[in-house]
């Protein structure tokens, strides 16, 4: 059935939904993603290898619809063979990219339900912050014991990690995303490689996110309960499934944080023991002094859970959610660290297995690999000024010294540029080094050589050039570039005797 005709113009806004197996979610994310108003757009359902009705009830919604909407194309569109190195959802998201012809492309879940006008209003929440990102983290339902224990956990310690306040900011490096829900400029999105950047990452929210705010772009995160719900797990096997997956990447020290979690647990238990018993033996000091610290490390937990915003009975068995979050960090551990990351009918590794062909025979080695670092580099002279607006004079020359002087002043920069690969079995290189140089040239040099880098540098407009951040803005520039090789390092001297290494996501 031909899908209807969108209004002449292009959309402002291109909906672009993943779906593979989403067959219990996928029509009532639909029904309410086309009951918004107040602004062009169209959507875009990219079906990645389902095996179920998925495909089906995406077709359903192809073709002409209500009298409501009738300028609303929704298209359905294969994700295609998934690419060597790739993750299925990058591979969905990327192939609705390509096809997308708004000016702002969102990218939501197929378990999401979104509320009335909130299309419109989070268009508009973006375009009045300024934000070439926004993302949502989304209301949680949680049905089963399960999913009431854990999640609040969960979500209370990513509230902890990732504030919204920090990741606004764009003084700070802290930079997060929501996958639920991602509204960003078309601009911005194709400035930063889109997914296409970010092809082999399991976090792909948060890796975009980052790349945005390295760019010198906005974004602006916040919790999004008034303008998209979401149920992400049903059952216990798909809640272990999902967060063995993430977990390990989104908290630093996984077996620390469980560990913590797990102490907590066992003093907020022990405390609760230690005072039953006392108050059955009719020693009521010690039960007393027992409950006191027993109350005092419950409310403890029971304030840091809030900031997840789950109801009263979620917050309440969250005491039981922290063991369970423990297992699933420590699941999360072993999984990454195996290179045995199961998710929706396939496994990614984290250590790609090395596979050399020669003319008669092929070697293979399992679990293990070769890689390769290459460095190139090259010089580079710029001057600079260490002033930050927010601060008094005083203040600036406190901090920066002679380093603010408004008249500047240089420095002969060594470049080291670190790539890492296989080395390919015909050439015997691991980067094209025309190609690297090439871009090295283009990206940085011919960029930043002979500037004044607050003034004539974009990254620099509003950050001020240390050292620091000029790796930031080299790494920033060239991470998307590399055809072969994969950028490892950045090193910047700005004296044989001070460098600043960067690794990026690392």
């Amino acid at each position: 059935m031909p899908a209807t005709s969108l209004a002449p113009g292009r959309p402002t806004v291109s909906v672009i939904v993943p779906a593979r197996n989403e067959e219990a979610c996928l029509a009532a994310c639909l029904q309410s993603i086309l009951a918004q108003s107040g602004v062009a757009f169209e959507i875009i359902v990219v079906d990645d290898h389902s095996t179920d009705r998925t495909r089906e009830i995406a077709q359903s919604f192809a073709g002409p619809q209500p009298p409501a909407n009738p300028q609303i194309e929704v298209r359905i569109i294969e994700a295609g063979p998934l690419p060597a190195g790739w993750t299925g959802k990058n591979n969905a998201v990327n192939a609705g990219s390509q096809a997308a012809r708004g000016e702002w492309l969102l990218f939501t879940d197929a378990d999401t339900i979104h509320a009335t006008g909130s299309l419109a209003r989070s268009l508009e929440e973006a375009k009045r912050q300024g934000a070439a990102l926004l993302s949502y983290s989304p209301e949680q339902i949680v049905k089963s014991f399960w999913e009431k224990a854990t999640m609040p956990v969960i979500f209370a310690e990513l509230a902890t990690s990732f504030r919204p306040s920090q990741v606004s900011d764009p003084k700070s490096t802290a930079a997060a995303a929501n996958g639920q829900y991602i509204l960003i400029t078309r601009e911005a999105y194709d400035a930063v490689g889109g997914h296409a950047a970010i092809a082999n990452n399991l976090l792909e929210d948060v890796a975009l996110a980052r790349a945005v705010k390295r760019s010198g772009r906005k974004i602006f995160f916040r919790y999004g309960g008034d303008a998209v719900h979401t149920r992400m797990y049903r059952s216990f096997a798909q809640l272990r499934e999902g967060w063995t997956k993430n977990l390990a990447l989104l908290f630093p020290s996984p077996a620390r944080l469980a560990a913590t979690r797990s102490l907590e647990f066992v003093l907020i238990i022990a405390s609760l023991a230690i005072s039953l018993i006392n108050a059955l033996r009719g020693r009521r000091a010690s039960a007393a002094a027992a409950a006191i610290l027993c109350v005092i490390l419950y409310g403890l937990l029971l304030a840091r859970i809030r900031r997840a915003h789950f109801r009263w009975d979620a917050n309440i068995l969250s005491l039981l959610g922290l063991p369970l979050f423990s297992y699933l960090l420590l699941s999360s551990k072993s999984a990454h660290e195996k290179g045995n990351v199961p998710w929706k009918g396939r496994k990614y590794s984290d250590a790609p297995t090395l596979q050399l062909r020669t003319e008669n025979r092929e070697l293979r080695t399992e679990n293990w690999f070769l890689m390769v670092y290459l460095t190139r580099k090259a010089e580079f002279s710029a001057s600079h000024v260490y002033h930050n607006p927010e601060f008094t004079p005083e203040e600036n020359r406190r901090v920066f010294g002679k380093c603010n002087n408004p008249n500047g002043h240089g420095h002969n920069y060594t470049l080291e540029v670190t790539v890492k690969g296989e080395v390919d079995a015909r050439s015997g290189f691991v980067v094209d080094l025309k190609q690297l140089k090439e871009v090295m040239h283009r990206e940085v040099l011919d960029a930043m050589d002979h500037r004044f880098l607050n003034k004539e540098v974009p990254e620099f407009l509003h950050h001020i050039p240390t050292t620091e951040n000029i790796a930031i803005a080299i790494w920033q520039r060239l991470v998307t570039k590399l055809e072969t090789a994969k950028l490892h390092r950045v090193r910047v001297y700005e004296t044989p005797d001070l460098f600043v290494d960067f690794y990026g996501e690392a």
